[in-house]
This record gives C-alpha cells, structure tokens and sequence, in this order.
C-alpha cells in the first residue's frame, strides 16, 4: 500500500556505540533530504556516544519511543 504525500515517510536508523560511520551516513543523508521524511537514529537509550571512527552521536528515539 503507497503512502499519502501528507503523511511523513518515518524512517528509524539502529545505531550503537561504536557503529561504524559509514553504515549510517549515506542513508541518513538520503532519507534526511527526502520531503516529509523523518529520521530517527534508535538505541537503548538517549545518551551521547561515540562511532568508529570516533564520530560524537545523540539518538534521537529509544526502542521504546520509536515512533
């Protein structure tokens, strides 16, 4: 079934500590751009950690909050 233009295209993208950068990058940068998307980077919980390389991230949705 094909969404409706007005309903935002929700895409939720699993990240850890110690993810690796260049897993995440081109798909958040695809779906981020997209009109009427959002897109949420998921873990555990809210607090900032770090990628590999080192690459500071802050998710934006717990498992529990994902929309």
């Amino acid at each position: 079934m094909l969404k409706s233009p007005d309903q935002p295209l929700k895409v939720a993208i699993l990240v850890c500590p110690g993810y690796a950068i260049m897993d995440v990058i081109g798909a958040h940068s695809v779906f981020g751009i997209a009109p009427n998307a959002e897109v949420h980077l998921i873990w555990k919980d809210l607090a900032p950690f770090d990628a590999m390389p080192r690459f500071p991230t802050t998710p934006t949705a717990t498992f529990a909050s994902c929309p």
